[in-house]
């Protein structure tokens, strides 16, 4: 039996796992759970066989999903899919918040992942790697061009660096330590188990509780 790379606990949902269509599937089906059962009459039973709360009921009741990542990266492709049933979800009022945090390391697509959280975080002792855009997936290399260029967009709009600050990043392979992707810019701050370090703009530290 495969052991499986995506956990959760609560509204929390570990992803450890390489960036492809069936890890994706698994993810959004994890996500999918969890807006179920935030909506669910009685959360005591399966989410399967209760009503659900009506639409206004259920803006009100929209999960904050917190999102760990680790992975060495892997398809854009993939991590576009995601990134548009986050953005969905969020439209349609079922999920109020996506944290993404990175632990342990976050490389290539694996960033990309994370940067489009409302809010982003990584941990003091992670590692994050930018690099040169490139596809292994040789269906898509007619649209090598039109994808480097929707990376650029997305991490122009969640980080107000502009394109050719993104574009600096990806000329050749950039690691960062966790403080480093803050001062970056590509964080919010550090991740410390419950408590935020959020960085402002004059660079101080304020504590964030969760």
């Amino acid at each position: 039996m495969k052991e499986s790379n995506i956990a959760g606990i609560g509204n929390d949902i570990y992803f450890t796992a390489e960036i492809n269509d069936e890890n994706i599937f698994s993810l959004m089906n994890s996500v999918t759970t969890r807006i179920r059962n935030a909506n669910s009459k009685d959360p005591d039973e399966d989410f399967k066989t209760v009503g659900f709360y009506t639409p206004s009921e259920r803006v009100k009741r929209a999960p904050e999903i917190t999102l760990f990542i680790q992975s060495n990266g892997g398809s854009v492709v993939s991590c576009l899919k995601f990134i548009d049933f986050i953005e969905i979800a969020q439209k349609q009022g079922k999920i109020s918040k996506l944290i993404t945090v990175i632990t342990g390391v976050a490389c290539s697509a694996a960033t990309l992942l994370a940067i489009v959280g409302n809010e982003k975080y990584i941990t003091e002792n992670a590692l994050a790697m930018l690099h040169g855009f490139s596809t292994t997936e040789a269906k898509y290399v007619g649209a090598l061009e039109l994808l480097r260029n929707r990376v650029v967009e997305i991490f122009v709009k969640h980080t107000h660096k502009s394109a050719d600050e993104i574009n600096k990043y990806f000329l050749k392979e950039n690691w960062f330590i966790g403080s480093q992707y803050v001062d970056s810019g590509f964080a919010d701050g550090i991740f410390k188990g419950g408590k935020k370090e959020k960085r402002e703009e004059n660079i101080s530290i304020r504590y964030i509780y969760s």
